[in-house]
């Protein structure tokens, strides 16, 4: 019996994804509106759902769906559509999408407008857009200046 040919699988798609994501500086992701990978990275697709631990050491852009935990040396997207149902530590982190879990990061924590999260948030940066949908507390480890912060 003769085999079938192999089927060639479609060519990715030149002007980046819809989603509409921005990129951290240095994240290896291209401009607003791209997935370019170029600088070391992976994309969970949109029809794509991972169960359990996921690490690493790369920027990832979730489309999909992460239930579990996330720990993460890069910078973390949760973009427009994506779910993430877990306990997220990154070294930055942009939420466009839902978040329902605690979120700790290194640098910085965005939360966008349309964005929900649900859970509480840690880092030295936090930006919580007009129009983000936001329920827990605010962490921000930072030093303040002399008697600031003292009671009377």
């Amino acid at each position: 019996m003769p085999l079938a040919p192999a089927r060639t699988p479609p060519s990715p798609p030149s002007s980046g994804s819809a989603s509409g994501f921005g990129s951290a500086p240095g994240s290896g992701f291209g401009p607003r509106g791209s997935t370019s990978t170029q600088g070391g990275g992976c994309v969970i697709g949109p029809r794509i759902t991972v169960r359990g631990a996921l690490s690493g050491e790369e920027d990832l852009v979730v489309e999909g769906r992460i239930e579990g935990r996330i720990t993460l040396i890069g910078h973390l997207v949760i973009a427009p559509g994506g779910v993430v149902e877990a306990d997220v530590e990154a070294s930055s982190v942009e939420v466009r999408g839902q978040v329902r879990g605690d979120i700790s990061a290194a640098r910085s924590i965005t939360i966008e407008r349309g964005a929900q999260v649900a859970g509480n948030v840690r880092a030295p940066r936090v930006m919580i857009h007009d129009g983000a949908h936001f329920q827990g507390a605010v962490d921000m480890d930072v030093a303040l200046p002399d008697g600031l912060g003292r009671s009377r």
